[in-house]
């Protein structure tokens, strides 16, 4: 059993468990993968977050303060050097989005501090990331996009995501956040409603 989503809304405000405001959980292409595209960005976390509209209703804006993912899984290579450790600042997302009778295209981002035990010494390292994405429909066709890139953000996208590669141990015995950039694209077509 796993616990997907769990939240309380308001007008304004969404508090627990849901889609986090760095991803655009109105984009979802149908594929064969499980996960979707490489490079995604779809993650479920707990968050408090704020949602309005400007004086525009087709604009809405969203600010986020996310639960850090620390899933982290070990390589032997590095068993003896990387620790992870307890997270103590949640992640930032902001996100806005213009919407049209069309569909929309939404600009996120994400700051992040991540903690981490390098041969016993703690220390943290900065992350940072840009998503761009978008649908665009016409009759029975869509056209889905998503671009997404940074540094120390690869927890947050799909293929490689809680796998601990938001950073590397450099030649200084220090950790630097992984650079990742990525992105896809779908047309999809109903034959039937």
């Amino acid at each position: 059993m796993r616990l997907r989503k769990a939240f309380i809304e308001s007008d304004h405000w969404q508090i627990g468990q849901n889609w986090n405001a760095f991803g655009d959980e109105d984009l979802w292409p149908n594929i064969m993968e499980w996960e979707g595209p490489p490079s995604g960005v779809w993650v479920r976390s707990p968050h408090i977050k704020y949602f309005n509209t400007f004086n525009n209703t087709a604009w809405h804006y969203e600010i986020s303060l996310e639960a850090p993912i620390i899933d982290y899984h070990k390589f032997e290579e590095f068993d003896i050097l990387v620790d992870e450790e307890y997270q103590l600042t949640p992640d930032l997302a902001m996100a806005i989005k213009n919407e049209y009778d069309w569909g929309h295209i939404r600009l996120s981002s994400i700051l992040r501090s991540i903690r981490y035990s390098l041969e016993s010494e703690e220390d943290s390292f900065f992350g940072y990331g840009l998503a761009l994405s978008g649908i665009y429909k016409h009759q029975k066709n869509n056209i889905q996009f998503q671009l997404v890139g940074g540094r120390g953000v690869t927890s947050y996208m799909t293929s490689i995501a809680g796998l601990g590669y938001d950073g590397y141990p450099n030649s200084k015995d220090k950790m630097e956040a992984t650079p990742s950039i990525g992105g896809w694209a779908a047309y999809e077509h109903y034959i039937t409603k």
